[in-house]
């Protein structure tokens, strides 16, 4: 984070020796950036963001987009290698893991849905053979109580004898 406060500090050395005439607005947003930067906001809860940029340096957005450091700070906060401060981290690190929990909520009970659905597809169709199985048991005893009552009409074969 130092070396990204001692960029911000070069950016603001450079934009002071620069032909614009930076006047006492943009001194509070480069003081601002660096309490935030520095991880010591004085009325914000240390976000990196353009409201508490503002609100630390107790002005409006519109006079903050006027001044000649918004570029420059959105070009650094937008570095891929800008260290922001931990608590930023950890709060955007917060953010993610909180996403990524919600989408694997939202999976789990998609996936308990089609289980569930599953299980009553296999609850019905273990209805049906129930079913099937008992109509066919009920064939089955009424085609041995015939058998019986025709007896000397049939010659029954062996349960086991093979098929010829």
């Amino acid at each position: 984070m130092t070396n990204d406060l001692t960029q911000i500090r070069n950016t603001f050395d450079r934009l002071i020796r620069g032909d614009q005439a930076l006047g006492p607005l943009d001194r509070k947003i480069m003081d601002a950036i660096e309490r935030i930067m520095e991880g010591r906001p004085a009325s914000t809860d240390g976000v990196v963001s353009i409201t508490n940029i503002c609100a630390e340096a107790a002005i409006s957005r519109a006079s903050y987009y006027r001044s000649p450091v918004a570029p420059l700070m959105r070009q650094l906060l937008n570095a891929p290698d800008t260290v922001l401060p931990e608590t930023e981290r950890l709060r955007r690190n917060l953010h993610q893991l909180t996403r990524e929990n919600r989408q694997r909520r939202r999976d789990q009970a998609s996936e308990v849905r089609e289980l569930r659905d599953t299980i009553k597809n296999y609850a019905n169709q273990i209805q049906v053979l129930a079913l099937r199985n008992a109509e066919l048991t009920a064939d089955n005893e009424r085609l041995l109580t015939g058998l019986a009552h025709h007896e000397s009409d049939i010659t029954q074969l062996h349960p086991h004898a093979p098929a010829t």
